[in-house]
């Protein structure tokens, strides 16, 4: 199967449509991923998506309904400015998980 077999009902949900949705219905565990975000830069003066997920499984906050995806709407917060920098990992990650792989943005507090 292609995914010109998949079945099309309109115009595909924007990366900012979902990011609100995710924040509207997630909201509990956005809050709490940003506190962590914030407590790591305080910390190290900069973080990023992958080190704020491993933080929360650290700390035991994280099940198995949480999505690495999710945490892209942690940084869309006014706390946060982008250092123009991109983190990747330094070994390729195997696995399931197809976003381990993609670089993400390194995030510091705003001015």
């Amino acid at each position: 199967m292609t995914q010109d077999d998949l079945p099309f009902d309109g115009p595909t949900q924007s990366t900012e449509d979902a990011m609100r949705v995710l924040e509207a219905t997630r909201h509990r565990f956005i809050a709490s991923a940003r506190e962590v975000a914030h407590e790591l830069i305080r910390r190290t003066g900069e973080t990023h998506a992958r080190a704020v997920r491993e933080e929360m499984a650290r700390r035991g906050e994280l099940d198995d309904t949480v999505r690495d995806y999710w945490l892209g709407c942690v940084f869309r917060d006014r706390r946060f400015e982008w250092t123009g920098r991109w983190y990747l990992p330094p070994t390729p990650v195997t696995g399931a998980n197809i976003h381990a792989w993609r670089p993400v943005k390194v995030w510091t507090l705003a001015a």
